[in-house]
C-alpha cells in the first residue's frame, strides 16, 4: 500500500499526523467519520496545516506503518524519511503535491510550505480489498438494431494527427542540428571553475529557458563526476545515529549519481558529505547551494 494512503488513514484515526521536516496536519474533532463505506464532504478548514521545517518523525505514524506493512521499524522509518525527502524535492521545483483524500501541498513565494484542503474525503481507506467488494463489471447490452458508426472520419483525423506529429518532430530535429552547428563556431575556450551554486537547479528556469537547461546539464556533469583523490574541503549534508540508515541513504544518493561519501564521527554518529577540490573561497557558495538542493542544514569541514 502506498505510504501516502497510510498517512491519510492514520490522520483519520488519530486526528493528527506529522511529516518529517514538513509540518503537521490536524483534523477537526467535529469532522466525524461515521462508517467505512460512506464518503464525507468536509466543511472548509476542517484540516489545519502547521509548517515546521524541523518537525521530527511521528512515532504514532511509524508504529501504524509497521502494523499494517509488517516491516521492521528501521525500514519503516527509512521509508518515511525517503518520502519526506522526495516530497520536499518535488515541492522545491514549484510543483504542488496532491495527496489523495487530503488535499494539496505547495511551496509559497516566501519558501514555506502551505496546504489547500480537498473538496471531499473518503472516510475510510481500506488497507485490504475484501472479496465481497470484488464484483465483475456488468456487460453493456448490445443492440443490433443500431447501425455501426462509420470510422472514416476518425481514421482521417488520426492520420492527420500522425502527419502533424511527424512534421513537428522533423522540425525539432532540424533545429537541434542547426543549433549544434552554430555552437561549433570557433570561440575562446575558458576553463570554467566548478560553481556549486548551480546545484540549486531552479526548475522553473529549466522550463522557461533552454540556455538555463544547458547550464543545469553542465552542473550535473560536475556534480556526478568521480571523486578526486584529494579535496580541499567537504560539505556535510546529513548526520545519522544509525550506521544502517546512513549507508542506505548514501546508496540512495549514489543511485542518483551524486558524489556522496560517509565518515564515522564516533561510535554512534555518522555523516554524509560531498568532497570539493575547489579554492577555499568557494566554501560559502558550495554550502549554500547544497543546503538548498538537499534541503538540509549543511556545514563545511576541511
Amino acid at each position: 500500500m502506498k505510504i501516502e494512503n497510510l498517512i491519510v488513514q492514520y490522520l483519520y484515526e488519530a486526528k493528527s499526523v506529522t511529516l518529517e521536516n514538513i509540518g503537521s496536519f490536524q483534523l477537526s474533532a467535529e469532522a466525524n467519520i461515521l462508517s467505512e463505506n460512506d464518503s464525507v464532504t468536509l466543511p472548509p478548514n476542517s484540516i489545519k496545516f502547521m509548517y515546521n521545517p524541523n518537525a521530527a518523525q511521528d512515532e504514532g505514524l511509524l508504529d501504524f506503518i509497521v502494523k499494517h506493512t509488517r516491516k521492521i521499524k528501521s525500514l519503516a522509518s527509512s521509508d518515511l524519511e525517503s518520502y519526506s525527502i522526495l516530497t520536499r524535492q518535488f515541492l522545491n521545483i514549484g510543483k504542488p503535491l496532491v495527496i489523495p483524500g487530503l488535499g494539496s501541498l505547495y511551496k509559497t513565494q516566501q519558501g514555506a510550505y502551505d496546504f489547500l484542503q480537498g473538496d471531499a474525503l473518503t472516510s475510510k481507506l481500506e488497507l485490504t480489498m475484501p472479496a465481497t467488494q470484488l464484483k465483475e463489471k456488468e456487460s453493456n447490452e448490445i443492440s443490433f438494431a443500431t447501425p455501426p458508426k462509420k470510422a472514416g472520419n476518425n481514421s482521417k483525423k488520426w492520420l492527420a494527427g500522425l502527419i502533424t506529429l511527424l512534421l513537428c518532430g522533423a522540425a525539432a530535429v532540424g533545429y537541434y542540428f542547426y543549433d549544434q552547428n552554430k555552437n561549433k563556431q570557433p570561440v575562446e575556450q575558458k576553463t570554467v571553475a566548478f560553481d556549486s551554486a548551480s546545484l540549486t537547479i531552479d526548475s522553473a528556469l529549466i522550463l522557461q529557458d533552454s540556455a538555463s537547461a544547458k547550464q543545469v546539464e553542465d552542473s550535473l556533469d560536475l556534480l556526478n563526476a568521480k571523486p578526486a583523490d584529494s579535496f580541499t574541503f567537504k560539505v556535510i549534508i546529513r548526520e545519522y545515529r544509525n550506521k544502517a540508515l546512513a549507508e542506505k541513504a548514501m546508496k540512495r544518493y549514489i543511485s542518483f549519481n551524486h558524489n556522496v561519501m560517509m565518515d564515522q564521527m564516533d561510535s554512534t554518529r555518522y555523516k554524509l558529505y560531498i568532497p570539493f577540490k575547489n579554492s577555499l573561497s568557494d566554501t560559502a557558495r558550495a554550502k549554500d547551494s547544497l543546503r538548498k538542493f538537499f534541503d538540509a542544514k549543511t556545514y563545511v569541514e576541511f
